[in-house]
């Protein structure tokens, strides 16, 4: 290993040395909680809207036959006009829709458990 490599591979300063070091990093992985999740919904719902100022769909027709022609490969107009922001848009409509279905299910979860605890207070 040569001087170069060794320059390249070790940390700038102790900003970066304190961003790259595993100290602090704990073992439990703890998951995130359902206010969490729906703020990060509300946060991607509000770059959408401003996405959809710049690329101006302005109705639900256009929403759908725009995300419709990027996913078929058609090439369109506002694509080629604001191809970053075309893209970003795509990704937060699809973020969103994970966050949504992860609430989904941790709803669906917390319906389980309850039904199992009201079925166990009917029997004892």
């Amino acid at each position: 290993m040569n001087l170069e490599e060794i320059l390249v591979r070790s940390p700038v300063n102790s900003m970066a040395r304190q961003v790259t070091s595993q100290k602090n990093v704990t073992e439990e992985d703890k998951p995130i909680s359902t206010n969490e999740i729906v703020l990060f919904v509300t946060r991607l719902s509000r770059k959408q809207k401003l996405l959809k100022l710049v690329l101006g769909i302005k109705t639900k027709a256009q929403h759908k036959n725009t995300i419709y022609r990027f996913n078929a490969g058609f090439k369109q107009f506002r694509a080629s006009k604001e191809p970053r922001a075309m893209a970003e848009y795509v990704i937060c409509g699809r973020e969103i829709q994970r966050l949504n279905y992860e609430l989904s299910e941790m709803r669906r979860a917390r319906r389980f458990v309850a039904e199992l605890e009201d079925q166990n207070k009917l029997k004892g």
